[in-house]
């Protein structure tokens, strides 16, 4: 091995070595300063402890309340402000959501915004700030961001359909209306049904599965999908919902030719705010509702 190489690791080893004992040695120090400094420094910290242990009970009750209160003023205020960037970064939420439907072959993807809602309407009917101008077209479907469920398969369920447009917004009929009817398939059993909204004994509203046929096994779970069977005006597989009920669905036969279930839809209507329209780009679909 060569005089120069020699050198070179003899000077890495030096190199080395300081650097380790320059650590070791700051560890030290640090220690050494700190066992030094600690009787200058603690009976500082314990005198600032003790002169704000003996303001707060110097202070009368009725001040103390008073500063309690002010606090909690302040807190409500810094809580008042907070409240709208909690609300736009939910907003950002849901509309990343959004962006992350699947284009459907076929259809182009408008994204709209609920901005009238009637409660006396509440599941039935809604308007969307978007129109004519933007593409939409009586009879497109809607969709929108299916909460809390983890299925990657179905992101997205079905809202309802436009029955109505203008130039700069559109009226929406959801699942839960008599006057949305779509062409459905149960996901397991492949059995063909139409889907209507109606309104229970009770007033409430709901989602039936009808003239579903009479001798297919049903589970509770299953899921409802559209069928497909017009492709150019509502495409296949968007999720509807699945079939409700505890331990086994209630299936009620219809004079004893057909059956039909009470579906449980995907979408929570209660919170639907950003909603995304798939319309048809061929221009000569006429769609009918």
């Amino acid at each position: 091995m060569s005089k120069n190489k020699i050198s070179a690791i003899i000077v890495l080893i030096v190199i080395v070595g300081l650097a380790c004992a320059s650590q070791i040695f700051r560890r030290t120090l640090h220690r050494l300063s700190s066992e030094f400094y600690y009787p200058f420094l603690y009976p500082v910290v314990h005198a600032e402890s003790a002169t704000l242990r003996e303001s707060l009970l110097l202070k009368s009750k009725t001040k103390l309340i008073d500063e309690l209160l002010n606090l909690k003023t302040v807190n409500e205020e810094l809580a008042a402000e907070l409240k709208p960037l909690r609300s736009a970064m939910e907003d950002k939420r849901r509309l990343e959501e959004l962006l992350r439907i699947k284009p459907k072959p076929g259809f182009k993807c408008v994204f709209a915004e609920v901005y009238l809602r009637d409660p006396a309407f509440w599941y039935e009917s809604f308007s969307i700030n978007k129109g004519g101008s933007e593409g939409i077209k009586v009879g497109s479907i809607v969709v929108c961001r299916v909460k809390g469920v983890d299925n990657p398969e179905f992101p997205f369920g079905v809202v309802g359909r436009i029955i109505a447009v203008s130039e700069h917004s559109s009226q929406v009929e959801t699942i839960f209306s008599g006057r949305c009817r779509l062409s459905v398939l149960l996901r397991k059993t492949k059995a063909p049904g139409i889907l209507r909204g109606t309104t229970s004994w009770r007033g409430e509203p709901m989602v039936l599965a009808t003239a579903l046929p009479v001798f297919s096994h049903y589970s509770v779970g299953e899921f409802v999908v559209t069928s497909g069977l017009t492709k150019n005006v509502t495409p296949p597989d968007l999720l509807i919902g699945g079939i409700a009920g505890s331990d086994s669905p209630a299936v009620r036969i219809i004079d004893k030719l057909t059956a039909e279930v009470v579906v449980k839809p995907a979408v929570d209507f209660d919170s639907i705010r950003y909603l995304v329209v798939l319309v048809p780009r061929n221009e000569n679909v006429i769609i009918t509702h």
